[in-house]
């Protein structure tokens, strides 16, 4: 998968990037993943279900500089 350049050059305002993973092929992520930001060690991150719905964003936002990886929990592969 390849992304295309995020523009700056008319406001000169750095970007922060979002990306939302849907899987439709029955990879089940049972609601775990795990982070690495500082390239140390992966840490396992869970989907937290907040009362707001407005919570759930911003409760569950991990900055990802390294690595990110889900595992499906019914076959146990890794992805």
């Amino acid at each position: 998968m390849e992304l295309s350049a995020i523009p700056i050059a008319i406001d000169h305002q750095s970007k922060d990037i979002t990306v939302n993973w849907r899987m439709y092929n029955g990879f089940t992520v049972n609601k775990t993943f795990w982070t690495d930001s500082n390239s140390l060690n992966m840490v396992q991150r869970d989907f937290i279900k907040y009362p707001r719905i407005d919570h759930d964003i911003a409760g569950n936002y991990y900055p990802v500089t390294s690595a990110i990886a889900v595992r499906d929990h019914q076959s146990g592969s890794n992805t």
